[in-house]
C-alpha cells in the first residue's frame, strides 16, 4: 500500500493545476471543441474498423465455390437468384421485340461478371458486341473480354482445344463426337437429306473418322482438318489398288499408315492400328462404290466447313486463346452471327458451343473454382441433341446456361418435328431451374407455358328457366318460372394459354414488360411454383 500511495503521490506532484487549466481555455476557446471532435473521430474510426474487420470476416470469396453458390447474384422482377440458382440455368421464351436482350441478358451477364465469373457469348446478332463491350467498360472489366471472329485476331484450333481436355487415347472419341454435332446441323436442310439410309451413312461416317483419326494419332502427325482431308480422299479404290507402286508411293493415307505400323506401340495401341486398318484397307475397300462414295461424303461433310475461308482461318489455325481461361475470369465472346454469315456462322457457334460444353464437363471442380457461364440467344438456330446431356451435368460442373429462344415452335422444328423432337425439346427445357416464359403469340409454346403452370380446381355453373302458357305482370314479380342450375368442380389451367399473348411488351416511356417466371424453388417462398414479375430495365 505504502508503494502504490507514494506512487500516487509522485504522479499528483506532476499534474497541471486546474486553475492554469482554466486559464489556457480562457486564453483558447476553440481549444476544448478541437479535443472533442478529435475524440469523437478516434472513435467512429475505432468503429469503422471493427466493422470492417467483421464483413472482411464474413463476406464470402468470390473465387470460392461454397461462398458463390450461397450468395444472391441476380434479382429477377423482385425474385432474387443464388448462385446456386444460377448453375441450374435459365430458359427464355417470347417473342420478337418483348425484350429477352436488354431486360434478361444484359442483367444477368452484369451478374455474372460483378460475381468474378468468366464464361462464353455466343453472338446471335452483330450489334449485340457493342452492347456487351459497352457493359464490360462500364464495370472496369474490358481487359476480361476477348473476342473471336473473322474480323478480330483471336483463334482456336478446335482440335488442340479437344485433345487438351482428354487422355491422349481417347481423341479419337472426342473429335467424333464434335463432327457429329456438326454434321448434325448439316442433314437439317431437306436437299442434303439422305433419307431413310442416313443414319447408315453416319455411323459408317463415323467409323471412317475414327480409323483415319487413330492412324494420324499413332504415325505422330498433327490432327488437323487439312490432314484428314488429305488422307480421306487418297484412300484406296479398289482392292487391288492397294498392290499399285503409284498409289503407294503418292497416297498420304499409305504413308501415314506406314508411320504408324512402324511406331512402338502398347498394346492398346496396336489394337487400335490392327482395327483401323482392317476397316480402311479390308471393309471399306470391299464395299461397292456407290456405298463407299456415300460414306466418304458423309465424312467429307463433316470437314468441309473447316477447309476453307475464315472458318479455317478461325478454328483450324494457330490458337491464341483457350476455353479453360474463362475458369480464371475471362469472357470469350464469339463474333459470328448467323445473321450475318449464314451458314457458316451457325457453324461456328455451334462449334464454339460445343467445344466449352465439352470443356466445362471435362473440369475439376475444387473449393477454389469458379463458375463459369455458357449464353446464348436465337437457341433454335444452335440447338443439336446433345445440348441436353450437357445441360443434365452441368450444375456439377459449375455451369450456368442462359439460353434464349423466339417459341417453343422453332425448337421443334430444327430437330426434325413430331413427337420425337418435341419430347427431346421438352426434356431439355424441363432441365432448365427457371423458366421464362414473356409475351407470345406461338400457341405451342404458350400450351406449353400453361401446362408447366399447372392446374387448380375451378367452380363452374351452368343453369336456366322455363315457362309454359302465357304468363302474367304477377308471375314476373314473384318469379313463378320452372329454373334449374348445376355446379361442378373440374381442372382447369391456373395460367390459360391465352394469358401469355396479353402480357405486356416494352414500350416508352418505362419499357417496361411482364413475364411468367417458373422455377420449383418459389414453391416455398410464395406457396406456389410460378409468378407474374414486372421487368425493368437495368440501370
Amino acid at each position: 500500500m505504502g508503494c502504490q500511495g507514494c506512487s500516487r503521490t509522485r504522479s499528483k506532484e506532476n499534474w497541471l493545476p486546474m486553475d492554469e487549466i482554466f486559464t489556457l481555455f480562457d486564453q483558447y476557446p476553440a481549444v476544448p471543441l478541437f479535443l472533442l471532435v478529435v475524440i469523437l473521430l478516434l472513435g467512429l474510426m475505432r468503429r469503422r474498423r471493427g466493422q470492417m474487420k467483421t464483413s472482411c470476416a464474413t463476406l464470402p470469396s468470390r473465387t470460392k465455390a461454397s461462398g458463390f453458390l450461397d450468395r444472391p447474384i441476380l434479382e429477377l422482377g423482385g425474385i432474387p437468384f443464388t448462385g446456386k440458382m444460377a448453375t441450374e440455368g435459365m430458359f427464355v421464351c417470347a417473342e420478337l421485340g418483348w425484350g429477352k436482350t436488354f431486360l434478361v441478358f444484359q442483367r444477368a451477364l452484369k451478374a455474372y461478371l460483378r460475381a468474378g465469373m468468366g464464361g462464353y457469348v455466343l453472338g446471335a446478332k452483330s450489334e449485340d458486341l457493342a452492347t456487351v463491350k459497352r457493359l464490360f467498360q462500364a464495370l472496369g472489366l474490358a481487359h476480361k473480354l476477348v473476342v473471336i471472329g473473322p474480323r478480330h485476331r483471336h483463334r482456336i484450333n478446335c482440335f488442340e482445344a479437344l485433345a487438351s481436355i482428354v487422355p491422349p487415347d481417347s481423341v479419337e472419341e472426342e473429335i467424333i463426337g464434335f463432327f457429329t454435332s456438326l454434321l448434325e446441323i448439316e442433314s437439317r436442310s431437306a436437299s442434303k437429306s439422305g433419307g431413310e439410309d442416313t443414319q447408315f451413312f453416319i455411323t459408317h461416317g463415323q467409323r471412317l473418322l475414327g480409323a483415319i483419326l487413330s492412324c494420324l494419332r499413332l504415325a505422330g502427325a498433327l490432327i488437323t482438318a487439312t490432314n484428314i482431308y488429305r488422307f480421306l480422299v487418297s484412300l484406296p479404290q479398289t482392292p487391288a489398288q492397294l498392290a499399285d507402286a503409284g498409289w503407294q508411293a503418292t497416297s498420304d493415307a499409305n504413308k501415314c499408315m506406314e508411320k504408324a505400323f512402324q511406331a512402338v506401340k502398347s498394346p492398346r495401341e496396336a489394337a487400335d492400328y490392327e482395327s483401323a486398318n482392317l476397316y480402311l484397307l479390308r471393309e471399306l475397300c470391299a464395299l461397292n462404290e456407290r456405298t463407299k462414295s456415300s460414306i466418304v461424303s458423309t465424312t467429307s461433310a463433316m470437314l468441309a466447313k473447316l477447309l476453307r475461308g475464315w472458318m479455317a482461318e478461325i478454328w483450324s489455325s494457330t490458337t491464341t486463346v483457350r476455353f479453360q481461361d474463362a475458369f480464371d475470369g475471362m469472357w470469350l465472346y464469339f463474333d459470328t452471327s448467323p445473321l450475318e454469315y449464314g451458314e457458316y456462322g451457325t457453324y461456328s457457334l455451334v462449334t464454339a458451343k460445343h467445344l466449352a460444353q465439352r470443356t466445362i464437363q471435362r473440369r475439376r471442380i475444387d473449393a477454389d473454382s469458379r463458375a463459369v457461364a455458357l449464353t446464348g440467344d436465337e437457341w433454335q438456330a444452335i440447338l443439336v441433341t446433345a445440348d441436353r446431356d450437357h445441360q443434365a451435368v452441368t450444375r456439377s460442373k459449375l455451369g450456368c446456361t442462359w439460353a434464349a429462344t423466339q417459341n417453343i415452335t422453332g425448337l421443334y422444328s430444327v430437330l426434325g418435328g413430331g413427337q420425337a423432337a418435341e419430347a427431346q425439346v421438352k426434356s431439355l427445357v424441363a432441365l432448365f431451374g427457371a423458366k421464362v416464359f414473356g409475351a407470345n403469340s406461338d400457341w405451342a409454346s404458350n400450351t406449353y407455358a400453361s401446362e408447366l403452370c399447372g392446374m387448380g380446381i375451378e367452380l363452374l355453373g351452368s343453369g336456366g328457366t322455363s315457362s309454359s302458357g302465357e304468363r302474367t305482370v304477377y308471375d314476373g314479380l314473384f318469379g313463378n318460372a320452372n329454373s334449374s342450375s348445376n355446379w361442378s368442380e373440374q381442372y382447369q389451367p391456373v395460367v390459360r394459354p391465352e394469358h401469355f399473348v396479353r402480357l405486356r411488351k416494352p414500350e416508352p416511356p418505362h419499357n417496361e414488360a411482364e413475364a411468367i417466371v417458373i422455377m420449383p424453388r418459389l414453391q416455398q417462398v410464395i406457396g406456389r411454383h410460378w409468378a407474374q414479375v414486372t421487368l425493368r430495365p437495368d440501370g
